[in-house]
C-alpha cells in the first residue's frame, strides 16, 4: 500500500508525548532494507526533554482514504405550473455558532437526523509485515487554529480534512457501520460538510518498545 505515515511516541502508560511524523511522505525517512529509519530526539510536542523510561512507537500507514466536501441538495423540481419569475431572495439563516446549536438541522446524507460520536472503530487492512494482520482502530475529529483532521482516539493525527481556519467546532459520526463518516464544523460564518470514504484503507505498524535514556544534542 502507498500513502501516509503518521507515527507517534508514546509512554509507558500507552499516552501519546510526540506526533514525530504526520501524513510524512518517504522522503522524510531513510530507506532500509526492509522499511523505513525515522530518529527522535527525546521531546514531546512541546519542546521539552521526557524523563529516562520506557516508550514505544507505533503509527498508521493512511492510504486512499477520501475525504470529499458533501454535495449541495438538489433544488425541487419546478412543477408545470411553476411560476416564471425568480423569487425574492431569502436571507440566509444565522449559522449555528455551537454544535448543540446546530444538531437539530444537521442530516446524514440518508436523510436520519445526525448523531455526533466520540469515536468510531473501524477494521483495517492486514499488515503484509505482521502475518497480515488487519487490526483496527478509533478515530475521531479534531481542530486547531488551521484547520481539522481525522485523528486515532488518542491523539495521533491520520490525515487532513480541511484547512478551514478558525473552526469554532466540528462533529462526526456515520449513520450505520459501512457507511461514510459524515463531518460537519463551522467557523460561525460558515457551515460545512464533509464525507470521508474508503476509510479502512490503512495499516497499523508496531515500531517496537525501547529505553531512552538520555536526550541528544
Amino acid at each position: 500500500m502507498e500513502g501516509t505515515i503518521s507515527l507517534g511516541i508514546y509512554d509507558e502508560n500507552g499516552k501519546l508525548v510526540r506526533v514525530l511524523h504526520r501524513e510524512a511522505g518517504a522522503d522524510e525517512f531513510v530507506a532500509a532494507l526492509d522499511g523505513f529509519i525515522t530518529f527522535w530526539d527525546g521531546m514531546d510536542d512541546a519542546g521539552h526533554a521526557l524523563p529516562p523510561g520506557h516508550y514505544s512507537a507505533s503509527g498508521y500507514m493512511v492510504g486512499a482514504v477520501a475525504v470529499r466536501p458533501a454535495p449541495a441538495p438538489s433544488p425541487a423540481a419546478s412543477g408545470s405550473n411553476a411560476a416564471t419569475t425568480s423569487p425574492s431572495p431569502t436571507p440566509a439563516p444565522p449559522v449555528p455558532d455551537s454544535l448543540a446549536s446546530a444538531l437539530p438541522t444537521l442530516n446524514f446524507p440518508n436523510g436520519k437526523p445526525f448523531v455526533p460520536q466520540d469515536k468510531i472503530h473501524v477494521g483495517l487492512v492486514g499488515n503484509p509485515l505482521d502475518r497480515d494482520r488487519a487490526g483496527s482502530a478509533e478515530l475521531s475529529v479534531a481542530l486547531d487554529p488551521k484547520g481539522s483532521w481525522l485523528e486515532l482516539f488518542d491523539g495521533l493525527p491520520l490525515k487532513q480534512i480541511s484547512q478551514t481556519p478558525n473552526l469554532k467546532w466540528t462533529a462526526f459520526g456515520r449513520s450505520a457501520p459501512g457507511d461514510p463518516l459524515v463531518v460537519f464544523q463551522s467557523d460561525g460564518k460558515m457551515l460545512q460538510e464533509f464525507l470521508i470514504t474508503r476509510i479502512s484503507n490503512m495499516v497499523a505498524f508496531d515500531c517496537g518498545d525501547f529505553e531512552l535514556t538520555g536526550t541528544s544534542n
